[in-house]
């Protein structure tokens, strides 16, 4: 897979999305990076939650690799390229390009055929929602989901 994304897409998808940093699974403080048409579409996940969105890229080569979490919201957050590009060296290595620097991210030995499939959560039905309006509810909603179920921020 290669692909060119606007670093501010990107970054928009990270900021809306809080990973734990203390994930028990390891592939749970992964990005699923999945080329469809002519899109780069993103998936996070705890098992309980599944985001997905789609944003517009350049796409070099098609396919899906894993990339950490962490790893993309730090260089985000670091890097004033107006573009990032995402190159699969091979399926352990990952390089990811913005503006001047380089940085290599080699694999855990998670493969992206391992992340846990989206039609592992059901939906009862699906409604068009304007991207902006999706990430502000989320925000909004994202202090009340707890793991216990209760509504309640945790402490």
């Amino acid at each position: 897979m290669h692909v060119k994304i606007k670093q501010k897409d990107l970054k928009a998808f990270i900021s809306a999305t809080k990973q734990s940093p203390m994930q028990t699974i390891p592939i749970l403080n992964y990005i699923l990076l999945e080329t469809v048409e002519d899109k780069l579409q993103l998936f996070v996940t705890d098992l309980d939650i599944m985001l997905k969105q789609r944003i517009d890229c350049e796409i070099l080569e098609p396919g899906k690799c894993l990339v950490n979490y962490f790893l993309l919201k730090k260089i985000c957050a670091a890097t004033q390229s107006e573009e990032i590009e995402i190159l699969v060296v091979d399926e352990e290595i990952i390089s990811i390009i913005a503006g001047d620097a380089e940085f290599t991210a080699s694999g855990s030995g998670i493969r992206a055929d391992d992340f846990p499939p989206d039609d592992m959560i059901t939906y009862d039905r699906n409604f068009p929602c304007p991207t902006e309006v999706f990430w502000k509810g989320l925000r909004c909603a994202l202090p009340f989901l707890t793991k216990d179920g209760s509504g309640y921020p945790v402490a």
